[in-house]
């Protein structure tokens, strides 16, 4: 619910139409973006966290109406040059999609594929935790570091929205999302 609402709903006030699932994918992600934004913008203004997104996804039901909650329709053909470039793209994405499967089970991943990834969810973690920009850090006592927390942030409201442990959201859901869409 909270991928559909954040994300496709409210990307409706950004990409209207729906046709396809690849501009369902780019109306998600720019929906995610958007809500984003709403909720970092909450915590600047010491709001609760969920004021700026519930606000979005509400503005674009009232604008759109039934529009902004209608599924793509699409009509699946196979065909050859389709299924070849589905595959290619499988066989290319698949390091990246399997390092993400394995960094995410569990209560804390146990393992980290790249040596940032880390540095990565220790922000997502600030901002699950946040209330107030920038969030503490988690590193440095006594440190509120601005960063570009715009990945980590999208993670962080999918963690807070669902109850998703934070490397779930960002592994299973986040990641995924924002690497199908390219």
């Amino acid at each position: 619910l909270i991928v559909y609402g954040g994300g496709y709903v409210a990307g409706s006030l950004l990409v209207v139409a729906s046709d396809g699932w690849a501009l369902a994918a780019i109306r998600t992600s720019a929906g995610f973006l958007l809500t984003t934004i709403a909720f970092l913008l909450s915590l600047v203004v010491s709001l609760p966290w969920f004021v700026g997104p519930t606000a979005i996804v509400i503005a674009a039901g009232f604008v759109h109406r039934r529009r902004a909650f209608a599924l793509p329709a699409t009509v699946v053909r196979l065909q050859w040059d389709g299924a070849t470039a589905a595959v290619a793209a499988a066989i290319l994405l698949s390091p990246i999609l399997i390092s993400y499967v394995y960094m995410a089970p569990g209560s804390f991943p146990p393992v980290f594929i790249n040596v940032d990834n880390a540095y990565f969810l220790e922000k997502v973690h600030a901002l699950v935790a946040a209330e107030r920009y920038p969030p503490d850090s988690l590193s440095n006592v006594g440190i509120r570091a601005t960063y570009h927390y715009g990945t980590q942030a999208m993670a962080a409201l999918i963690a807070r929205g669902s109850g998703l442990l934070p490397h779930h959201s960002l592994f299973l859901l986040v990641l995924p999302m924002l690497t199908a869409r390219v």
